[in-house]
């Protein structure tokens, strides 16, 4: 069954008269009394006899008996509906060109897992040569229309044995086709960006991001320019570690430890690359050795212990996910080893930014060593 306004309307003054028991009643009042709500009362006509009602009582039997009254405030009601804006379906803008293709890519990748990696990596192939294929045709479609122009300005002066346009028509379409090349170029480099940054930040799928990487590099050649800087970009952004007061600036603390959950994501995804052969192992070990170093610089200067203990976390997920003793490296692997014992051994009533976070996380290292 359907209710109207009008149902509702001739129900709502139809003479009924509810009275609440005493307990809500006193509900009501304490809340009244406490949230600070003026009450007003509805002056009456003295003349007209009416049942004795308590300040909470609901009484509608006054318009019941008053059509005309009943019928402004109708007519008032349907006012205000017709007031009411219209509303609105949002409308969502849908993606073109290389945005739909990144948006595409994105989809695959947060789809893809062990079962279905060949599928969803072909997805992926296919979609980055789409961009190749759609600036190749209109390389070859702008040049199809150069050739049918040229060929009617060659009809229309077919008496001359020279045409005047030829020189200055191919270094048109040698501009024209530099620029299409470049435009490109900057579209695949969005592709990679995007896909960077993913892989990058998701250390749940890291190590299947870092197989999708190694397969995209061996294919496409501009994916090796996120990789030749990445560990000079990694170890810079370890000066960027700040701490920040929630008090202070919610919204910079969240952003601020979303910044930090990336670089550990990062420092997974970096071991990963190691071990698909990637990035070099020297490379990746001494990347560790210098984070210790810094620590052991951190560790005797002022407001240093946040640093540290982010570092730390970094390089715990690094130790434990390279095997040390696997790596033919035994000259980094010797150092990286000495200097977590020398962290773990470190007191903090003798030093000035060391918390016992830190000391632990070099004793857990230690232990993982162990029994790895």
């Amino acid at each position: 069954m359907r209710y109207t306004i009008d149902n509702y309307t001739s129900i709502a003054f139809s003479g009924i008269n509810y009275k609440l028991p005493e307990i809500q009643l006193s509900i009501i009042d304490k809340l009244v009394k406490e949230l600070g709500i003026s009450t007003t009362k509805v002056i009456e006509d003295e003349n007209e006899e009416k049942p004795r009602q308590t300040q909470h009582s609901f009484s509608t039997k006054k318009y019941g008996s008053n059509s005309l009254s009943s019928s402004r405030y109708k007519s008032k009601i349907d006012e205000q509906w017709k007031g009411v804006p219209e509303f609105k379906v949002t409308k969502i803008e849908k993606s073109e060109g290389i945005d739909q293709i990144i948006k595409d890519i994105r989809v695959c990748l947060n789809k893809i897992s062990n079962k279905n990696y060949d599928s969803q990596k072909e997805a992926i192939f296919n979609f980055i040569n789409s961009v190749n294929n759609s600036y190749k045709k209109e390389n070859i479609d702008n040049k199809k229309t150069k050739k049918e122009e040229s060929n009617n300005k060659e009809n229309n002066l077919k008496d001359n044995k020279i045409n005047p346009f030829g020189l200055l028509e191919e270094d048109e379409d040698d501009e024209e086709e530099l620029q299409v090349t470049k435009e490109c170029s900057l579209d695949l480099k969005k592709v990679a960006q995007s896909i960077f940054d993913i892989a990058s930040s998701n250390k749940f799928y890291s190590e299947l991001y870092a197989q999708l990487y190694q397969e995209l590099i061996d294919k496409y050649d501009f994916f090796k320019e996120y990789v030749i800087n990445l560990i000079d970009d990694y170890y810079k952004s370890m000066d960027l570690i700040e701490l920040v007061d929630s008090n202070k600036d919610y919204d910079k603390y969240c952003e601020n430890n979303k910044q930090n959950d990336k670089r550990k994501a990062l420092s997974t995804f970096i071991v990963n690359l190691m071990k698909k052969g990637v990035i070099e192992k020297k490379n990746v070990l001494n990347l560790i050795i210098k984070l210790q170093e810094k620590i052991m610089v951190f560790v005797d200067t002022d407001n240093k212990t946040n640093n540290i203990d982010e570092i730390t976390e970094n390089i715990y997920i690094m130790t434990t996910l390279i095997n040390l003793k696997e790596l033919n490296c035994k000259e980094y692997t010797d150092k990286i080893v000495k200097n977590i014992e020398i962290c773990s051994s470190y007191k903090v009533k003798d030093h000035k930014s060391i918390s016992n976070r830190a000391i632990f996380k070099y004793m857990d290292i230690l232990d993982f060593l162990k029994t790895a």
